[in-house]
């Protein structure tokens, strides 16, 4: 699994007119395995929050989940979205190694039966 982000990009609520903005994910599952399925995930800030929140249900079978990154605090809102990819980035590279764990057991588990 490989997760790097790609950014960040406005958006607007339809419903309020307010701008938001969205960061963007690309990820790549089987790719030791030599491509694989790619795609790309495009969530705000407190989905991201939220998605974390769920993954703490499952932390049993994650060695270590990391923290989620702490709020930014920044002078402009462009260096605070900068700095938020920055650490979107160390958390997912974060995740990313603990599922490789996970999946590393896993496979030593199967492998046990041929």
């Amino acid at each position: 699994l490989v997760m790097k982000m790609q950014g960040a990009m406005k958006g607007f609520d339809d419903a309020s007119g307010q701008e938001y903005t969205e960061y963007i994910v690309m990820c790549n599952f089987r790719v030791a395995q030599g491509g694989g399925d790619t795609w790309s995930v495009a969530a705000r800030w407190q989905e991201l929050k939220d998605m974390h929140a769920k993954l703490e249900t499952l932390k049993a079978h994650l060695k270590e989940l990391p923290a989620f990154p702490a709020t930014v605090v920044a002078k402009t809102k462009e260096q605070r979205i900068e700095l938020r990819v920055q650490k979107l980035q160390e958390y997912f590279d974060g995740m990313v190694a603990s599922v490789a764990q996970v999946e590393h057991l896993v496979f030593s588990k199967m492998s046990s039966f041929d």
